[in-house]
């Protein structure tokens, strides 16, 4: 996707496990909110920091700097809270088989997306998810994010 240039894997949820992100495909209108659980997007370098997120509705890919000041507006609620980790860190240790996204019928909950999913010997789908734990990459704020990156 974006070749020898540094990458970063972020995902985006809250401790409270939602947060809204603005400008998303899924929106019914334009300037309404998507709620996610939990969302990933990637983060490459090359001469600035770029947004690769396949769900938004903005320009792909997208400045780092544009995309923050868009996709996120101050909230009561689901203040969004970014886990950073290098792209190769989660290409050796993320892993799911999906049971996420199964109800406790086992019927899919939304059709799954059509390529594998990835597994390694032990699943950490769930401890990348949980914003209250530091366990792998870094927690930054929004306030963080668009002062890095």
């Amino acid at each position: 996707l974006v070749p020898g240039c540094d990458k970063k894997v972020v995902w985006i949820s809250s401790p409270q496990g939602f947060c809204p992100l603005w400008h998303q495909r899924s929106a019914t209108f334009a300037d309404q909110a998507v709620w996610w659980d939990y969302h990933v997007i990637l983060l490459a370098f090359n001469d600035e920091w770029m947004v690769w997120d396949l769900d938004t509705s903005l320009s792909l890919p997208i400045s780092a700097r544009e995309y923050f000041a868009k996709t996120f507006k101050p909230v009561q609620a689901g203040m969004p809270l970014f886990r950073v980790m290098d792209a190769e860190y989660y290409k050796q240790h993320f892993s799911s088989d999906r049971s996420h996204m199964r109800a406790a019928d086992r019927a899919w909950l939304a059709p799954p997306p059509d390529w594998p999913s990835i597994q390694h010997d032990r699943l950490t789908f769930s401890e990348m998810l949980d914003f209250n734990s530091d366990k792998h990459g870094t927690l930054l704020s929004l306030d963080d994010m668009q002062r890095y990156y």
